[in-house]
């Protein structure tokens, strides 16, 4: 009769140990009062810290004026980034450079006055 009833009761055997287990867990390593988070001293200081905010300026404007565009994906390459002001970093990826180059300056005509006076310096997808 013991071994019919321990197969009876096999899965309330089980969750009453996984509950004991949980409580024992808890009770090491659970939440502790109120005295350990009130640890300070009368003479602590809080610690402030200061986060810096970038608000884009005029010259931002002026000299990353395709900025909100970028990255811009052409057929086999990609005009990433500005690497200086006013100059692009574009990367090959199966296109030829001249190709790339046409379409690029393309692009930046097509933008008006913001794809005035840019340089574009290329690199390989290896």
């Amino acid at each position: 009769m013991n071994k019919k009833w321990l197969e009876k009761n096999q899965i309330f055997i089980y969750l009453v140990l996984i509950i004991l287990g949980l409580i024992g867990l808890k009770i090491r390593y659970g939440y502790k009062g109120d005295k350990e988070s009130i640890q300070t001293s009368p003479t602590s200081i809080p610690t402030v810290m200061a986060t810096v905010t970038t608000v884009p300026t005029k010259t931002e404007e002026i000299d990353y004026p395709l900025f909100k565009q970028l990255p811009y994906y052409g057929k086999g390459y990609i005009i990433e980034k500005y690497v200086a002001p006013l100059t692009l970093r574009m990367i090959l990826n199966g296109a030829t450079e001249a190709k790339a180059t046409l379409d690029v300056k393309v692009w930046l005509r097509s933008q008006g006055k913001l794809g005035d006076n840019h340089k574009i310096i290329l690199e390989t997808d290896n």
